[in-house]
């Protein structure tokens, strides 16, 4: 027994010794094999296992995460040419930015950790390891979609240098794709060269290669190039939903051909079908096909039979809009106007979320009620079509112009309608307005209730399948139609789009919304009285109270003009909304019959007036346009008899004259030019000089006030303040009607506060705020910026909102190590973040951040200020300590003007 326990003992001791050896041995050797800097198999196969599986793998899965997001969450305008692919943009792209730093991240600790390096070079041994030429394409590709594209051009452009393998090719197809989507397209051509003339190239890429050639051509608007090559991309595709898009693409692309192609486009609109792609693209492909059948009136009752079916079926519910818009220009095609114009109405109103159809929509309608001469109507549309559509939509920039000139021409219609009403009640005794006014409440009331009623009807009709696709005729013109001002339902129409553009759409319908403090607000009738069961003269009113319920006769006696004061005032601006109105209608709208009677009636209206002769020069030139021989004669003879020594009587009598007249202005234009250049290069002496030689050589002349308003400021940079403000008294006085005036009256007004700091407070409702000091600050888009949040004292608890703040920036900007930091400026608490690289980076920041509301779910947004200022303007705004002042100057130079 003894014997045995002792050998036993010794065979355990043994068998310990044994095993501490082998591990001995395994860590030695994982010690050597951990190294980097020897290319042995031992040293290649711990490294190969430890990239692929600790780092490489994750890497890998972050960006199928984040592809996958990009692409569910991205959303195909199926009114343009789809894009090939979908990379996402400026503003998409920051929702992946976890996962792309994750992919970074991973990535170049692959690279750093795992790649084998020359002992003595330290420089990697290309294709040692290999998975590290993926961890790069990995890293490339990450930036890509970060749209960080130099980084990305960087890394491809390293990894087609560095390595032989397949990643080589995929970093030529990469490099194509990022100059493809920077527009550099004279970039893309020598790598499409490479690889077209490369044997070697891979075939598993042939069928993205051809797709991204077909993109190249597309960029440049080689569409039968693009065609032939999204072809063979199809050929060479396997994936369904890529085949589906490409065939899409290629009915779109035969579109743009023309008619002639139609059946082509046809026949891939059924093979996009045939593929079976998600749903919204199916839809789209079969109103697409809806459109382009062949137009008889069995496929036309046809086809409007199947989209009035398809309005019942659920799984449209988020596209009856579109539904609504095909079927009104179905209608269109069969002349069926009134009925289109119902169907584009009821599109626009089931539009919730998709601005695109919603922008279309209205824009159909503007330009139906425009081409009916509805400009009022039309006005109202163009307004709600710019507060949807982005400004990249075709024709954006004429559909700008037109919704300026409406503008303009409604609001001459909605002054002379006024300005008509009021003047009817005033000639009227007290007693018999205060009357009319009542009729006129009741008759806006049952406006009111009308419109209640045929809302709730409309909720019912939308809510009753049996009723849907019914198009009421809803076109109702107003223009001309001399309906009474205050309750013509095109006037609250006008304010609508006004509202949504400075308030945004997410306003609560709630009484005194726009107060902080709702409970300090007393309405009339909260007093125990009903001041509309009361006689009251607007001579009564006191001044400085403000009457708000618009049911009470109060209300409008304060606009009616009285005085005699008032009235010539009223009439005054009749006449100037007259004669604008008629040169609108004849120079922007070429409406020449509608120019011809609104200076007509002008003249009956106003005989004698400062305008006739010119109008009446307007309107001999509309006649000789149309050939009307009579009707131009006697505009001539008009002129020659009342005007014989005006410019437009020496017209007509010597047709040289006009090209004298027209050289002396291009020579006073000329001269303001240059006198301008002189003062902008701060030649102020000089400036002023040629100001006082212009105002002293010229007669007066359209550029005399701005010759004016130029000396002012010539002398605000060469003399005493006293000169100055003389200057600028001398342009408000003499040019009130002239664009000169509103800047020189705000820094008249300035100067005299500055002088006087005890004065009123200057009406910002009526005087725009401006900087006081020029030069306070300085436009420097390039050098670093902050992003900065202004909250009140008491308006929200800042610690909760920096932590938040970090938060959002750690989730989508990791990679950026922002840093929150906070001071106090007055009364007010300054949280600024920095550092972002210029005006751009900052912007774009703020652009996102401004979409996430719950990162400021503790602050009230109402009274917080937001905005970007460089790192020299904050150490200013810092001494200044007027944060309304920087105000005034980032409107100016940050914030984007929509409608240039």
């Amino acid at each position: 027994m003894l014997s045995f326990s002792i050998r036993d003992k010794q065979t355990v001791i043994r068998k310990s010794i044994h095993n501490a050896a082998a591990l001995l041995l395994f860590f030695s050797l994982l010690f050597v094999a951990c190294t980097q800097y020897k290319n042995k198999p031992i040293n290649r196969g711990y490294h190969n296992m430890t990239s692929r599986f600790n780092v490489y793998f994750y890497a890998k899965e972050s960006m199928k995460e984040g592809v996958t997001k990009l692409e569910e969450n991205h959303k195909d305008d199926y009114t343009k040419l789809l894009p090939v692919f979908i990379y996402g943009d400026k503003e998409t792209s920051k929702e992946i930015y976890p996962e792309m730093d994750r992919v970074i991240k991973k990535s170049s600790l692959c690279i750093t950790r795992h790649a084998i390096k020359d002992k003595k070079t330290k420089v990697e041994v290309f294709g040692a390891v290999k998975w590290i030429d993926n961890a790069w394409m990995e890293l490339g590709k990450a930036h890509f979609y970060k749209r960080e594209f130099f980084s990305a051009i960087e890394t491809f452009e390293f990894v087609a240098a560095s390595y032989k393998s397949k990643e080589k090719y995929e970093a030529w197809l990469w490099l194509v794709k990022t100059y493809n989507e920077m527009g550099l397209l004279s970039q893309s051509d020598p790598y499409i060269n490479l690889i077209k003339n490369d044997p070697k190239f891979p075939k598993q890429f042939k069928g993205e290669f051809d797709a991204l050639h077909a993109e190249f051509y597309i960029k440049q608007g080689l569409t039968e190039e693009a065609i032939k090559k999204l072809n063979e991309a199809i050929s060479h595709t396997k994936n369904k939903k890529k085949k589906a898009r490409f065939h899409f693409i290629l009915g779109q692309l035969y579109e743009v051909k023309g008619e002639e192609e139609t059946k082509k486009a046809v026949a891939q609109y059924k093979k996009t079908l045939a593929k079976k792609p998600a749903y919204e693209m199916e839809f789209n492909t079969r109103i697409k096909l809806a459109l382009l059948a062949e137009y008889t009136p069995a496929t036309a009752k046809k086809l409007k039979y199947n989209l009035l079916k398809m309005l019942k079926d659920v799984k449209n519910e988020e596209y009856k809009d579109v539904i609504y818009y095909t079927l009104g220009q179905l209608e269109e095609r069969d002349q069926n106007y009134d009925v289109a114009f119902g169907y584009y109405k009821q599109s626009a109103a089931n539009s919730k979320t998709n601005n695109v159809q919603k922008s279309k929509s209205y824009l159909r309608i503007a330009e139906m009620s425009f081409d009916r001469e509805d400009f009022p109507s039309s006005k109202t549309y163009y307004d709600s079509t710019l507060v949807f559509m982005k400004d990249d939509y075709p024709g954006y920039k004429e559909i700008v112009n037109k919704q300026k000139s409406l503008d303009v021409l409604v609001g001459h219609i909605t002054t002379i309608r006024e300005k008509d009403s009021l003047l009817k009640l005033a000639d009227m005794d007290t007693a018999t307005r205060n009357n009319a006014i009542r009729k006129m409440i009741a008759k806006i009331e049952e406006q009111e209730q009308k419109e209640k009623e045929l809302k709730e009807q409309q909720q019912a009709d939308n809510n009753n399948p049996d009723n849907q696709g019914n198009a009421p005729n809803t076109f109702q013109p107003t223009a001309g139609t001399g309906a009474w001002y205050f309750y013509n339902p095109q006037t609250k129409l006008f304010g609508i789009n006004d509202f949504i553009k400075k308030w945004g759409n997410q306003r609560k319908n709630e009484d005194n919304w726009r107060r902080l403090n709702k409970q300090s607000t007393i309405e009339p009738w909260q007093n125990g009285t009903d001041s509309s069961d009361t006689a009251i003269d607007s001579t009564k009113a006191k001044k400085d109270s403000v009457i708000t319920n618009t049911k009470t006769v109060a209300f409008y006696l304060k606009d009616i003009p009285l005085t005699k004061a008032q009235q010539d005032t009223a009439h005054k601006q009749i006449l100037e909304s007259y004669y604008a109105l008629g040169t609108i209608y004849r120079e922007q709208l070429s409406n020449n019959k509608r120019a011809v009677n609104t200076f007509t009636r002008m003249n009956e209206k106003y005989p004698g007036n400062k305008y006739e002769a010119s109008s009446y020069y307007q309107m001999y030139r509309i006649y000789l346009l149309e050939k009307n021989q009579a009707k131009a004669d006697e505009m001539k003879n008009l002129i020659l008899a009342r005007y014989p020594d005006s410019d437009y009587a020496l017209i007509i009598k010597d047709p040289n004259f006009a090209n004298a007249v027209n050289a002396k202005k291009n020579e006073v234009e000329a001269f303001y030019s240059k006198t301008y250049d002189l003062y902008t290069q701060a030649n102020f002496g000089q400036a002023l000089a040629n100001t006082d030689e212009a105002l002293r050589k010229y007669s007066k002349n359209e550029f005399t006030p701005k010759f004016a308003y130029l000396r002012a400021l010539c002398i605000s940079r060469t003399q005493p303040l006293d000169s100055t403000e003389r200057a600028l008294k001398l342009v408000v006085a003499k040019y009130p009607d002239d664009a000169v005036y509103t800047p020189a009256k705000a820094m008249l007004d300035a100067i005299q506060k500055a002088k006087n700091p005890n004065a009123a407070v200057v009406d910002t409702n009526k005087v725009k705020p401006v900087v006081m000091d020029p030069d306070a600050y300085k436009v420097r888009d390039s050098i670093e910026h902050y992003w900065v949040v202004v909250i009140p004292q008491n308006r929200g608890e800042v610690s909760k909102f920096k932590i938040k703040l970090s938060d959002f920036n750690t989730q989508y900007f990791s990679g950026k190590k922002y840093l929150a930091q906070t001071l106090i400026i007055g009364t007010e608490t300054v949280v600024f973040l920095k550092t972002f690289d210029n005006k751009e980076d900052v912007l774009s920041y703020s652009d996102f951040i401004m979409k996430k509301p719950d990162v400021f779910a503790d602050l009230q947004k109402e009274v917080m200020s937001v905005f970007s200022i460089s790192t020299d303007n904050m150490v200013k705004l810092i001494k200044r300590k007027n944060i309304a002042e920087y105000k005034a100057f980032y409107n100016a130079n940050y914030v984007p003007k929509k409608n240039p």
